[in-house]
C-alpha cells in the first residue's frame, strides 16, 4: 500500500513537472508569434492565441475568480490539480472506490457552491456601491468635468473593491482606448446589471446628445429604487430560501453519511442494475428539484 501511494505521488509530481515544461514552451511559442505579428506588414491579420488557463478552466469559473480578486495562473492551476489528484488517489486506496467517489463528488460540489456564493456576495456588494459611484460622477460632471475625467476621479476616490473592478477600464483608457468602448468592455467583464445600464446610457448620450447630468440623475434614482425593492423582496422570501437550502443540502449530507458509514449498502446502488436505476433517478430528481426551487425563490426586478 505504501509503495503504491509513493509511486502515485511520484507520478503526480512528474506530471506537474512535465506540464510546467509544456507551459514554458507554449509561452516561448506565443512570444515568437507576437514578434512575428509585429514584424508583419501593416494590415495583416493574425488570430489571437488563446490563453492557456482558458483551456483548463471554464470561462465562468475564471470570471468568478476574478470577482474574488484571484488571478488564476497556469502554474497555480496545475499545482492545484496535481494536489487534488494526489488526494483523490490516496482516498481511493484508503477508503475504497465508492467512498472516494462520494467524497470527491461532495468536495467538488461544495467547492463550486462556495465559489458561487462568494462571487454572488461580491456582486451584491458591488451593486450596492454603484448608485453612490454614479452619483459622484454626476456631481463631477455638473461642476464642469468631462465624463472620462469624472470617471477617473471617481474611481480614484472609490473603495478598493470598486477600484479593482474598474482597474482594467482605467488601463485601457490610459493606453488610448475610447471611454465608451472601455466601459462597454468592463460591463462585459464584470457582468453586472448596473454597469451594463451605465454603459448603455453613456453610449446613447454620446450618440444622440442631451444632458448627461440629467441622464445620470435618472439612472441613480432608478438604481436606488430598484435596490430598495430588491431588499424588500429578499426580506419577504427569506424563509422560503432557507427552506430551499435545507431541502437541497439534506439529501447530499445523508448520502455522504451513508457512503462513509455503510459501504456495503452504498455498493448495492453501483453493482445491482436496480440500484443503478435508482441512483440515476435520485440524481435526476435532485437536479430537477434544485432547478425548480431556484426558479421559485429567485426574485429579479
Amino acid at each position: 500500500m505504501r509503495l503504491a501511494i509513493t509511486l502515485l505521488m511520484f507520478l503526480a509530481l512528474g506530471s506537474v513537472a512535465v506540464t510546467n515544461y509544456r507551459i514554458r514552451v507554449a509561452r516561448l511559442r506565443q512570444m515568437r508569434r507576437l514578434i512575428h505579428t509585429m514584424q508583419a506588414p501593416w494590415g495583416a491579420t493574425h488570430p489571437v492565441p488563446k490563453d492557456a488557463v482558458d483551456r483548463l478552466l471554464p470561462r465562468w469559473m475564471i470570471h468568478k475568480l476574478h470577482l474574488l480578486g484571484i488571478e488564476p495562473g497556469m502554474r497555480g492551476v496545475v499545482l492545484t490539480m496535481g494536489a487534488l489528484l494526489s488526494i483523490a488517489t490516496i482516498a481511493l486506496l484508503v477508503l475504497g472506490p465508492i467512498a472516494a467517489a462520494g467524497l470527491a463528488t461532495t468536495s467538488v460540489a461544495g467547492a463550486l457552491m462556495m465559489l458561487n456564493l462568494l462571487a454572488g456576495r461580491r456582486l451584491v456588494d458591488l451593486a450596492a456601491l454603484m448608485p453612490s459611484f454614479f452619483d459622484r460622477i454626476r456631481q463631477l460632471v455638473i461642476v464642469g468635468n468631462s465624463l472620462p475625467t469624472a470617471f477617473t476621479r471617481s474611481v480614484q476616490d472609490a473603495q478598493p473593491r470598486l477600484a479593482r473592478a474598474f482597474a482594467p477600464a482605467m488601463r485601457r483608457m490610459g493606453n488610448g482606448a475610447s471611454f465608451v468602448e472601455s466601459i462597454r468592455q468592463s460591463a462585459e467583464e464584470i457582468d453586472l446589471y448596473e454597469v451594463r445600464l451605465f454603459a448603455t446610457a453613456v453610449a446613447a448620450n454620446m450618440r444622440f446628445g442631451g444632458s448627461l447630468a440629467h441622464c445620470l440623475g435618472n439612472l441613480v434614482s432608478y438604481l436606488r429604487k430598484r435596490t430598495s425593492i430588491e431588499r424588500e423582496l429578499r426580506a419577504n422570501t427569506a424563509q422560503i430560501r432557507a427552506s430551499a437550502w435545507v431541502l437541497g443540502l439534506l439529501p447530499l449530507l445523508v448520502a455522504g453519511l451513508i457512503v462513509t458509514q455503510n459501504q456495503d449498502y452504498a455498493r448495492w446502488f453501483v453493482v445491482h442494475p436496480t440500484g443503478r436505476m435508482m441512483l440515476v433517478y435520485c440524481i435526476l430528481s435532485q437536479l430537477c428539484g434544485a432547478i425548480a426551487m431556484r426558479a421559485v425563490v429567485r426574485s429579479s426586478y
